[in-house]
This record gives structure tokens, C-alpha cells and sequence, in this order.
């Protein structure tokens, strides 16, 4: 396995364990939860689990996300709060994708989400405003876009939605996210709407940014 592999294991594998979402206590209206998603949840036997929480659901195209408090509770004195386990899923698959996992390491990565090439409602950009304007949805919007960011399998309009979003949210997680993609040296357009954003050097990113153009021959006058 090569330097890069590890290094994009290890990238994904950060994004899936702490993944900054802010994320409620079981509401009693919560979305029903087929099935299939429950006993993916008993399946992965998270510690002290609660009962299972659809976040967003949508018919066409279907996309569920769910998530689920586990573990002891914590900072009682102030309010007590959980671990928390999020997932989606599809037609196609049922997959987690982000943890506040404050005991550490207890999903399986195995288990996560597999973005790939056949993938068609996550690389849908019209879905993501309705993520987030539904009652739970900023956290899991940045989230999303957080862990297609460093997929090679993501396409160039996605990619160049996230880099759009960064002019109006600093991030210089996500920043880094992008740049790290394996495929991003084929991207000079996205390349180019970082390096025009005017919250760069609040990203912390100027220089990252130039260096990558400037190792991958690319200038953004020709774009």
C-alpha cells in the first residue's frame, strides 16, 4: 500500500470519528426507522445505545440519515449530553458517516459509508439546502460535505459546490479536506475558486493553495 493510500485511509477514517456536528436528543417527533437501519445499529453494538433517530428522510431520491445517542451521559451538572452515531441511507447501501465519539474509537470504518462512482443522490447539490434547512440539518450539511471532499470518486461539480461554500463559511478543516483529495491536481477549477475566495487567508490556506498550483502547473488566467 502506498504513502498517499495511507495517508487517504487516515483522512477518511478522521472525518468518520470527528466529524463537529451538533447533534439533539431524541425528539418525539422523529422520523420512523425501517427495519433494515435498526438492525444495522444493533449490528455495530454501540455501548448504552438509545433509540434511533431519523435526522432528514426524502422519497425521490431516497436518502434517510439517522442517528443515535450511545454511551455513558456526560457534563450532567450542565445538561447531559452523548456520544453520537450518524448514518445514511440509500437504495443502495446503509452506511455510517459521522461520530461524536467522546469515549473514542468505537465505530466501525469498516461499516462507514462507501462513496463510489455509481453513486447518484450525494452528488445531487440540489438535496443539500434541503439537508439543511431541515430541523437537524446544519451539522449534517457540513458533514456531508466534509466527507465527499476528500473522495476521489467525487465529481467536479460537487467538488466545486464545497469549494463555493467555503466563501461564506470558514473552515480550514474543509480547506484541507479538498486539497488532499487524490484528484485534485485534475481539478485546476476547483483550485481556482479557492485561490479567488476572499476568506483565504482565513482559511489558512493562501500558501497551501498557491503551492498546489504551482505543482500541478495550473493558472487560474486560463480558467
Amino acid at each position: 500500500m502506498t504513502l498517499s493510500r495511507y495517508i487517504w485511509i487516515f483522512l477518511i477514517a478522521l472525518i468518520l470519528f470527528s466529524c463537529e456536528a451538533i447533534m439533539p436528543e431524541p425528539d418525539p417527533d422523529f422520523i420512523p426507522i425501517p427495519k433494515d437501519v435498526q438492525d444495522f445499529v444493533s449490528e455495530e453494538q454501540l455501548p448504552d445505545d438509545q433509540e434511533v433517530r431519523g435526522d432528514y428522510f426524502s422519497e425521490d431520491p431516497y436518502l434517510l440519515l439517522f442517528s443515535v445517542p450511545y454511551g455513558p451521559a456526560m457534563d450532567c451538572p450542565s445538561g447531559c449530553f452523548y456520544s453520537v452515531a450518524g448514518g445514511i441511507k440509500t437504495e443502495r447501501q446503509i452506511g455510517w458517516a459521522l461520530s461524536e465519539d467522546y469515549p473514542g474509537g468505537v465505530l466501525s470504518i469498516e461499516n462507514r459509508y462507501s462513496i463510489d462512482e455509481y453513486e447518484t443522490v450525494l452528488f445531487d447539490t440540489s438535496i443539500y439546502n434541503n439537508i439543511r434547512e431541515s430541523k437537524w440539518g446544519e451539522g449534517w450539511y457540513w458533514c456531508i460535505l466534509r466527507y465527499l471532499a476528500v473522495d476521489a470518486d467525487t465529481p467536479s461539480h460537487v467538488l466545486e459546490y464545497i469549494a463555493l461554500s467555503l466563501y461564506n463559511y470558514i473552515s480550514p478543516s474543509m480547506t484541507i479536506d479538498l486539497l488532499s483529495n487524490p484528484k485534485i491536481g485534475s481539478e485546476p477549477t476547483v483550485l481556482c475558486i479557492m485561490s479567488a475566495n476572499p476568506l483565504a487567508s482565513q482559511q489558512g490556506s493562501q500558501s497551501s493553495i498557491r503551492d498546489s498550483l504551482s505543482a500541478y502547473g495550473i493558472n487560474c488566467s486560463d480558467y
